[in-house]
């Protein structure tokens, strides 16, 4: 953000849309409404944040649209990680939000959106405050419904005592956050921070900063405590109260609302990436955020090693990252976007994981072409001349059926998939081969190893069966405890835990030219295989129509049926719980339907896109 702000736009804007004023009205006496009504709001308010992202410390999520956030201005710009919600709803986020919440108990009426949320900030709050205080007359008057949360660079131990635990607990002094609140009455919002500040016993004292004053606050006496905390305060800077350490309450004030986070060139393409009406918006510093966590972890490593393992991982990270969250057509639609990072080709052979995936699949969860992403990280560590003696042991065993890039360099998009039939769960890997026949030599090779390594037990390690035009291999995993004691030089000839396993336990697979899929149920090998031709869960007409506006594609898919899991979860209830969930929760959870996603690689950037279908 470049521009000043207009303040008396923007306090215009906000009046627009801010709620009509509560009329005080006497409430008749009312008996206790007891635990089972208190626990029918606290399950309501529980689906609103979720839903609308509202709480300050959602970690995923949340931006802007008509124009920048007024909290966006004084964000500094060496922030690592920026969230940012916008509950006074801007654009046409009012009425898609009112349509989303209509599913739910209680906001059927979209025209009373606004007093149904005032009274649900209004029980947060109570809760909150033990009843002292409310969101309606205490907060209202003066939010403008813009609120966020920034986090500056981790502080560092210091290197010379990595080992000194008080290192790292003394850094919490220099730790780096701001609360943002966007406020329509200055004089009202600061207030009514010195009467919460007042009723807490803490004692403030003013500070002047570069045009600014800082109200510094002071509460219990640490001065004795090994746990070294950063000085706290608050500023009004225009229409931003802004609230956190000193060093990064000094920091907004020197932005002058022209030069902080929102006038950087990743902040700019991230926010210009997700463009268009939103109620809020994440962003952080992937690069800065990984950088302490590394640095602090060489401080204690002794040879290097990890150190350079490290450094190549950091290499693979994109340098940010971003989300948005909207209501869109009644559901809720989380937008991401980072730079692209090149790991190798991003095309996958064959058909989607969805057409592979089984009739009555409740979980999905992809990705493309791991083989590629899998094997670029080996080349990459082999590379470090300090990983190179250790991955060479790795290569060693692996040449046994021919070496890394055999061993994995077949795997197209590679899925975990869970099924249910009724009651009965199952799952297991779901693989689309980019090369069948390296897939097919692989397990042609693995298979003779086994066989050659469980000869002496005079039992049989493998069995086959012939499904339409695949072959299903079983193997007994007790059965392997030999062979992998002596791969890995185990003493006493067995692995721990593996000879004690169920003898009717085995690893099931099948290898075609379509698909490659591993489990340990026989039944969901067959119901794979039978999807190649069959009903699958990209021929589900609910599947497919989410899927089509995610943009899901071979790269990425999750998928969660919310509503199939939640019937699983009811049948499993004990009918002791059953009754009380009936009326307190299940009216809360039967809206939510589905989570589905994908993904896409692009030349510069990577997008993504979720979904949450809300049933209406």
């Amino acid at each position: 953000m470049t521009d000043q702000i207009d303040t008396q736009a923007y306090e215009a804007s906000v009046e627009a849309v801010e709620p009509a004023p509560t009329v005080p009205v006497v409430a008749a006496p009312v008996a206790p409404r007891g635990r089972r009504s208190r626990l029918r709001w606290l399950v309501a308010m529980i689906v609103v944040v979720l839903v609308l992202g509202t709480a300050a410390g959602a970690t995923l999520l949340l931006t802007a649209s008509a124009g920048d956030a007024a909290v966006l201005a004084y964000v500094p710009a060496d922030t690592v990680s920026y969230v940012e919600a916008r509950l006074d709803l801007p654009g046409s986020q009012r009425a898609e939000v009112a349509k989303l919440l209509s599913a739910f108990p209680g906001f059927a009426d979209q025209a009373a959106l606004n007093a149904k949320l005032g009274e649900a900030f209004d029980r947060l709050v109570k809760a909150a405050s033990k009843d002292k205080h409310d969101y309606q007359t205490e907060i209202a008057p003066w939010f403008s419904g813009e609120l966020a949360v920034a986090t500056g660079p981790t502080p560092v131990p210091a290197a010379a005592n990595p080992t000194d635990g008080m290192s790292s607990v003394s850094a919490l002094a220099s730790v780096r956050a701001l609360v943002l609140v966007g406020v329509t009455d200055p004089a009202k919002a600061t207030a009514w921070v010195k009467g919460i500040l007042t009723e807490a016993g803490a004692t403030t004292a003013d500070q002047a900063y570069n045009g600014a004053t800082i109200t510094i606050v002071h509460g219990q006496d640490l001065s004795s405590s090994p746990v070294k905390a950063p000085e706290m305060g608050y500023t009004v800077l225009g229409g931003v109260l802004a609230a956190g350490d000193l060093t990064s309450l000094k920091a907004a004030i020197d932005t002058k609302g022209t030069t902080g986070l929102g006038s950087t060139a990743a902040f700019r393409q991230a926010k210009a990436a997700v463009a268009g009406d939103r109620v809020g918006f994440v962003w952080t510093d992937l690069k800065a955020s990984l950088a302490s966590s590394l640095a602090a972890l060489k401080a204690m490593d002794t040879d290097g090693t990890a150190s350079a393992a490290l450094d190549v991982l950091s290499g693979m990270v994109p340098a940010w990252s971003a989300g948005a969250i909207r209501a869109a057509d009644g559901n809720l639609v989380i937008d991401g976007v980072q730079p692209h990072v090149a790991l190798g080709s991003a095309a996958t052979t064959g058909d989607g994981l969805a057409a592979l995936a089984p009739k009555g699949t409740i979980a999905l969860l992809g990705t493309g072409d791991l083989g590629t992403t899998l094997t670029t990280l080996h080349d990459k560590l082999v590379a470090e001349p300090k990983l190179a003696a250790a991955l060479k042991q790795v290569d060693t065993v692996l040449g046994l059926v021919g070496g890394f890039n055999s061993a994995v360099g077949w795997m197209g998009a590679t899925g975990i998939a869970v099924t249910a039939q009724g009651t009965t769960i199952s799952g297991g890997v779901i693989v689309v081969p980019s090369d069948a026949a390296a897939a097919k030599r692989l397990f042609t090779q693995l298979r003779s190893l086994i066989e050659i390594g469980t000869a002496a037990s005079g039992k049989a390690a493998i069995s086959d069966e012939t499904y339409g035009d695949a072959t299903i291999t079983s193997v007994d995993l007790a059965s392997l405890a030999p062979l992998l004691s002596a791969a890995t030089g185990s003493a006493g000839g067995s692995m721990p835990g593996l000879g004690s396993l169920p003898a009717n336990l085995k690893l099931v697979y099948a290898v075609t030219d379509k698909v490659v899929v591993l489990a340990v149920d026989p039944a969901f090998v067959k119901s794979v295989l039978d999807a190649r031709t069959g009903d699958s869960l990209a021929k589900d007409a609910r599947f497919a129509a989410l899927a089509k506006r995610a943009g899901v594609g071979n790269a990425v898919v999750t998928w969660l049926d919310i509503a199939a899991i939640r019937g699983l979860a009811e049948g499993a209830m004990p009918a002791a719980a059953l009754s009380k969930y009936e009326t307190d929760v299940k009216p809360y959870l039967v809206p939510l339907d589905a989570i589905v996603s994908g993904g896409s690689a692009g030349t510069d950037l990577d997008r993504s896109s979720m979904i949450l279908s809300v049933n209406h």
